[in-house]
């Protein structure tokens, strides 16, 4: 995987595509992008975009990360390098992108039991 490629979570739903791309060209030049929306309205959208190299790749982590970048944000943007490994932020699990956007999130209580929450249902689920 590329040194200058990066993932960009946690993008709310209200954001397009030509806006996120207008918004990472800021942070320098973009060679390629992928953009799944999120559907479902739980601001779980997410990205690949590679940059020219590694240095604009890490500006973008040092510009995003953890940022609300977008009006109308939830919760800041996740922005990491993608050869990174997938880590726990804010108690929610980020999965592999090949998963399905699904409105379920999975939690863990302070003892270490996960259980499962519907945001748009409100239903809430314990294995």
């Amino acid at each position: 995987m590329s040194d200058s490629k990066v993932f960009l979570g946690c993008i709310p739903n209200h954001v397009d595509e030509e806006a996120l791309k207008e918004e990472c060209a800021k942070q320098g030049t973009v060679k390629e992008f992928f953009y799944m929306q999120d559907k479902v309205g739980t601001d779980r959208g997410w990205a690949f975009v590679t940059y020219e190299d590694e240095t604009e790749a890490a500006v973008a982590v040092a510009m995003f990360n953890g940022q609300e970048i977008f009006a109308g944000s939830a919760r800041p943007l996740h922005c990491k390098f993608a050869n990174e490994k997938i880590t726990k932020i804010e108690g929610t699990v980020f999965e592999a992108p090949t998963k399905a956007v699904t409105p379920w999130q999975e939690f863990t209580t302070p003892e270490g039991k996960p259980y499962y929450f519907n945001s748009v249902t409100k239903e809430t689920r314990w294995e």
